[in-house]
């Protein structure tokens, strides 16, 4: 190769680096260290040397090269070097020594919010720098091992041991100390990580980066997790809402089929511990309730008081409906990997009374007829019947499981057992639904069918501990909850729902049913007048005549019953 060749070469390297795009040039530069640039120096030099070869074996500095052209030399170290330097920057790690370097460059990125050119930059090197930023080297670990930080407050106890401390001190002497660059890795990660400006731009441009912080158990990536999912949250066509729209096949025991392809949600529920450690309800849970508190103040154009969706498609495109389906996917999963906590699933009242809260139809008085009327309505009804499917769930799991071992059948907390919250919640739910003066009568009928079903379910089942479940439902929904309500429009529905049942072949568990919601009545309203708790609203009920009332719309419940069997 001539000087012709040589200095080609050499311009297309300069021009193939001037069109790399800045994160390539910047990943580049940070890679070549005193190493590298020795070896670039040491091959200009040799180049050089072989190019100007006549020359110097004319005065006497050439070295024997038998039949090898100079000129084939020189390509041969050009190319060798390129080769060196790309498998260096393609799998090289970021040196100790070039930490500084990176940290003033992730520091000048931020403070010009160039988010784009540090998630490239990271996506390629954070492993390292997180190595760096636990110290985590032979080397130091050597050093922790030869004087952990225990034997620094401990005195040593006889004169051997004050010995082999003195040469464990003499050894670890020679072993360098690399804290100030930990801290460099560790400004780096809070600088970064704690950003929400970061955050923000990880969700829009790259966000399947973020997923990267689900592995490690660091504080700062908790924190930038919990910014992360809000984000994607609050965009409405992120990763978040494709995903959940797009995972909703499910196996016959329930559960959700969860794609490989969703990563995203793989990532966080495939092991349902990654979920519960980053704690990922909360965003999610505060996101969605912010939403209606935002749309509380905007009534007059708050689309979910108008007719319900044309399409079933459409329902996922609602963050509330995505708020519901991602606690779902995050409940039955954990349900299934038998995890000890209850997912917080508790935010589903928080819901329940901030959708109650926003609940005034603007639809006409005859769409007000409809099962649905309204938006709102679908997704009220969405969230029971979402609880109810956690408490079915209870048949597909065998009997020992750990966290489906019921202690009590009241309606105290057992947060480690996650169909029994689910029980807790539903009633809750339930009870706010009732006491809601804008949602119609026979919606909240109808919203209230779907637990009562589901309590004939569990008694059909005819298992011994799905039964004492059965107990813990029924106590809980006569109970309103944990706080123990149980209001006139609470009966009133509740009964109704039972009354409007006429299934035969459950008329044995529905009259006990409908015993057992008499007595709470009776017990509940026995010393004051009150208004029929039939669908008759205009009816007074005195005390002496509220149980045989009741009484005979049992046994208008047993007579449909008894000429349905005739018939």
């Amino acid at each position: 190769m001539d000087l012709n060749g040589l200095l080609t070469i050499i311009g297309l390297v300069i021009a193939a680096y001037a069109i790399l795009p800045r994160e390539r040039r910047l990943n580049l530069l940070l890679h070549l260290g005193i190493i590298e640039s020795i070896l670039i120096f040491i091959t200009l030099i040799a180049v050089h040397y072989f190019q100007f070869y006549k020359y110097f074996e004319k005065i006497g500095l050439a070295i024997e090269l038998n039949s090898i052209e100079p000129k084939d030399i020189s390509y041969l170290l050009i190319i060798f070097t390129i080769l060196i330097l790309m498998i260096k920057v393609k799998w090289g790690k970021i040196s100790n020594t070039r930490i500084f370097k990176f940290q003033a460059l992730v520091e000048e990125l931020n403070s010009t919010d160039n988010h784009a050119v540090l998630i490239a930059l990271l996506d390629r090197n954070l492993e390292y720098v997180l190595n760096i930023y636990k110290n985590d080297f032979p080397l130091q670990r050597l050093r922790k091992w030869l004087v952990p930080p225990s034997a620094i407050s401990d005195k040593p106890k006889s004169g051997y041991q004050k010995w082999i401390r003195r040469i464990f001190y003499w050894l670890i002497f020679f072993i360098p100390n690399h804290e100030k660059r930990s801290s460099a890795a560790q400004n780096i990660i809070r600088t970064t990580f704690l950003n929400d400006q970061f955050a923000q731009s990880v969700a829009k441009i790259s966000p399947y980066f973020g997923m990267k912080a689900f592995v490690y158990e660091m504080e700062e990536f908790t924190e930038f997790v919990d910014i992360y999912l809000r984000q994607l949250f609050k965009k409405q066509d992120s990763i978040l809402y494709f995903e959940v729209k797009n995972n909703q096949n499910i196996s016959s025991s329930h559960r959700y089929l969860i794609s490989e392809s969703n990563k995203l949600l793989a990532a966080l529920f495939k092991d349902c511990k990654v979920a519960e450690r980053l704690a990922v309800w909360k965003p999610i849970g505060e996101e969605l309730i912010e939403y209606l508190v935002h749309l509380n103040k905007n009534k007059n154009i708050d689309e979910y008081n108008f007719e319900v969706w044309t399409f079933d498609k459409d329902f996922l495109k609602s963050p509330i409906s995505i708020g519901i389906r991602f606690f779902d996917l995050m409940v039955t999963e954990a349900l299934f990997q038998n995890i000890h906590w209850h997912m917080w699933l508790y935010y589903f009242p928080h819901f329940t009374e901030n959708i109650c809260r926003n609940f005034e139809p603007k639809v006409s008085d005859e769409d007000l007829k409809y099962e649905f009327p309204t938006k709102y309505s679908t997704i009220l009804y969405s969230i029971i019947s979402t609880q109810c499917d956690w408490i079915d769930i209870l048949r597909d799991l065998p009997e020992e499981r750990d966290n489906i071992k019921l202690e009590r059948t009241d309606c105290s907390n057992e947060n480690g057992n996650i169909i029994k919250s689910s029980i807790i919640s539903l009633a809750q739910c339930l009870y706010t639904i009732s006491e809601t003066e804008t949602i119609p009568h026979d919606l909240k009928k109808t919203i209230f069918s779907r637990p009562i079903s589901q309590y004939f379910k569990l008694r059909n089942y005819r298992e011994p501990y799905i039964d004492r479940y059965a107990d813990a439902l029924l106590i809980c929904l006569l109970s309103g909850g944990p706080t123990g309500k149980f209001s006139k429009n609470y009966a009133q529905t509740l009964l109704l729902s039972v009354l409007e049942r006429n299934n035969i072949a459950e008329m044995e568990v529905a009259t006990k049913l409908i015993n057992d919601i008499v007595e709470k009545i009776a017990s509940s309203f026995w010393n004051e007048n009150i208004e029929a708790i039939t669908e008759f609203t205009d009816i007074e009920i005195k005390k002496e005549e509220k149980i045989s009332y009741i009484s005979s719309k049992m046994g208008a419940y047993r007579y449909k019953l008894y000429i349905a069997d005739s018939a």
